[in-house]
């Protein structure tokens, strides 16, 4: 390989992950729940949070996730969001299901009885994104109530570079529900206005714990704002190019015409 295809892929990598590397802003919200075997209907404290997270995507289209038992393959779920993206959501040993019944263990459709959501356990639980995006949200359901031992973290990923690391708290009460109920309802969200990011995995330190979630919502960026960052790519390969001359030749005045 040539110094300048060297150079050409080195600085490519680089321009196209510079930007990822801005920390994602993540939102959460949590609304208890004192009767845990009757579902929520409304949850003022997770909309609260997801609007705060849509008001700072003012620059790209939201699309919404569709949730389908039909989309459901030897436990693999896939979300289709419109045309624009697709999520593949793969958890390590357990499969994912699709339903529409309450289970009475707090895991319901925060849409309203009759409609899908997702479940799943937490621990090593991953979204991977067939595009790069700019924002992540979900409501889930059910979230960490397995005991206060139980701590979640949430790793976020642009390519194979790890741009964010965080444990998943409310406030002080790391999203478990008071007295270990079953049924709170949270909202999760992610926004990344200076990078982008391609996958999100959840891990937690009692694996055993299912959760709900829906109202799933990515922010897929235009293909023009991700050819602006392989721009900055080649302007990093055109600095470099003439610095490597410079030092080549420190006086190109001196050469004869």
């Amino acid at each position: 390989m040539s110094r300048f295809s060297t150079i050409l892929a080195f600085a490519t990598a680089i321009g196209l992950s510079m930007p990822a590397l801005a920390v994602p802003t993540v939102f959460i919200g949590n609304d208890q729940d004192a009767t845990p075997a009757s579902p929520l209907t409304i949850f003022p404290n997770s909309t609260a949070r997801q609007d705060d997270w849509l008001a700072t995507l003012t620059n790209v289209a939201i699309q919404d996730g569709t949730l389908s038992s039909g989309n459901v393959s030897s436990g693999i779920l896939t979300i289709p969001f419109g045309t624009i993206n697709t999520a593949i959501v793969t958890h390590s040993s357990v499969p994912l299901q699709v339903v529409t019944a309450a289970t009475g263990n707090g895991h319901y459709s925060t849409l309203g009885a009759s409609n899908p959501y997702a479940l799943a356990q937490v621990q090593s639980l991953t979204f991977a994104f067939a595009r790069p995006i700019s924002g992540f949200g979900m409501m889930i359901t059910d979230w960490s109530d397995a005991g206060a031992s139980n701590v979640i973290t949430m790793s976020v990923k642009k390519g194979i570079t790890t741009v964010l690391t965080s444990t998943i708290t409310c406030g002080t009460t790391n999203c478990i529900p008071t007295s270990g109920q079953n049924g709170a309802t949270t909202f999760l969200g992610l926004s990344d206005s200076a990078g982008f990011f391609d996958s999100i995995t959840f891990s937690a330190t009692a694996g055993a714990d299912t959760i709900g979630f829906d109202q799933v919502q990515v922010a897929t960026p235009e293909p023009s704002s991700l050819a602006v960052m392989g721009f900055g790519a080649l302007a990093l390969v055109g600095s470099v190019r003439r610095r490597n001359r410079a030092k080549a030749d420190p006086n190109p005045s001196a050469h004869p015409a």
